[in-house]
């Protein structure tokens, strides 16, 4: 299926499920089915857990091509005004090819309703990557994506255990890295701290993060081939 094709009936579904209850009228019983592509290759966890066991090895280029990569997926999702709302390693997913390919749609959100007006919200998502707009207030935008700066983070830092990445993510949400990780990774930490802003207007919008990546790390929008979605 086209991916516009996607995008514009997730569009209209994901409309019509926030805005029910809103003296509309509810589809009922009625399911929509999606054929994805398969990507054989893995998810963004298999990647993350593979390099904190030190079964391989991931180069400082690898890991910003795959994140501009992810970010390049996100302006996409923005542009045609939808919110993913559960954005993590799980659902960012690696095709045969190496592409990145952002999955599950299962929470997708129309941005605003279909007079441009904000729409009130549930706080459904993944509560260790939502964003705290997301866990606390009915009504937000496509800023809550940005707080996947928790993943561009795991991405870069080694995290051993369970118990030192549950000691470790509290503080992380509140813009407090470990030691030596702002000395190690001087302008990924800069982005990554205003990617994890506590209020959305101070996080960066998708389509600037990734033209500062090229600008930093001399990465090129012909990178991708193809969309990331």
């Amino acid at each position: 299926m086209d991916v516009n094709v996607i995008v514009s009936v997730l569009r209209s579904a994901s409309t019509a499920a926030e805005a029910s209850g809103n003296n509309r009228t509810d589809s009922c019983r009625t399911y929509l089915f999606i054929q994805m592509e398969f990507c054989e290759a893995g998810t963004l966890t298999d990647w993350i857990k593979a390099r904190n066991q030190m079964e391989k090895q991931r180069s400082i280029v690898e890991i910003h091509k795959i994140f501009y990569e992810i970010i390049t997926g996100v302006e996409y999702i923005h542009a045609e005004k939808l919110i993913h709302r559960d954005l993590k390693p799980d659902n960012i997913l690696f095709g045969a090819d190496g592409k990145v390919k952002i999955g599950d749609f299962g929470l997708v959100a129309a941005q605003t309703d279909q007079k441009g007006d904000p729409i009130e919200r549930s706080n459904r998502g993944t509560p260790t990557y939502m964003s705290p707009e997301q866990k606390s207030k009915k009504n937000y935008d496509e800023k809550t994506d940005i707080f996947l700066g928790l993943v561009w983070f795991e991405m870069l830092w080694k995290i051993s255990t369970g118990s030192e990445r549950v000691k470790l993510w509290p503080d992380l949400k509140g813009q407090r890295f470990p030691e030596g990780f702002s000395d190690s990774y001087q302008t990924e930490s800069k982005f990554i701290t205003k990617m994890l802003s506590y209020s959305p207007e101070h996080r960066p919008h998708a389509k600037d993060i990734k033209e500062k990546l090229e600008k930093f790390f001399s990465l090129d929008q012909n990178l991708l081939s193809q969309k990331t979605i």
